[in-house]
């Protein structure tokens, strides 16, 4: 898969041909290859903070711009506030983990689902046209790998940075 299997640490390769379990932090077993690359455009979005066409070229037009959309994703506020989202839930340590050097720690699909609510995971599953369950087991998967990628510092670059960084991956995801 490429980019996909560089971003989970060479376990989205292995699941997919099946080789076994995938490492600590990695993709669940329960969670395909499909799913997570369709969660991933989004994913990259959400970071940017970006809902219109441009968040992510693999995401259909139609859905991004979907007034349901909108309204249920505008509150993450980026990579920023997807963290602070995680304090505010009392899972800033977890969260931390994907930023700080050292090893990620995994995220649970159930606090996925206490950390965005029922219309965001509706909004986050119908845009990358999964279903809710695959939504919030293949965040589970992708957050912390994701996060981890994008904060190689050890901590928050600065936001045009990060765009920079968001834009440039998301060129090289296959459309």
């Amino acid at each position: 898969m490429g980019l996909l299997d560089q971003l989970l640490g060479g376990a989205a390769a292995a699941q997919d041909e099946g080789q076994g379990a995938p490492a600590p932090g990695a993709a669940p077993a329960d969670v395909g290859l499909p799913v997570l690359a369709a969660l991933l455009p989004v994913v990259l979005g959400m970071l940017a903070d970006r809902q219109g066409p441009g968040a992510a070229a693999a995401v259909p037009a139609a859905a991004a711009q979907s007034p349901a959309l909108s309204s249920a994703l505008a509150g993450v506020g980026g990579l920023a506030g997807l963290l602070a989202r995680f304090s505010r839930h009392g899972h800033g340590p977890l969260a931390s983990s994907w930023v700080t050097a050292g090893a990620n720690e995994a995220l649970a699909p159930a606090v996925v689902g206490e950390v965005f609510s029922a219309a965001e995971l509706r909004a986050i599953a119908g845009r990358a046209g999964v279903a809710e369950d695959e939504a919030r087991r293949g965040l589970a998967a992708l957050l912390p790998a994701v996060v981890d990628h994008f904060t190689p510092t050890g901590e928050l670059p600065a936001r045009d940075r990060l765009l920079t960084a968001l834009t440039d991956y998301e060129k090289r995801l296959p459309h």
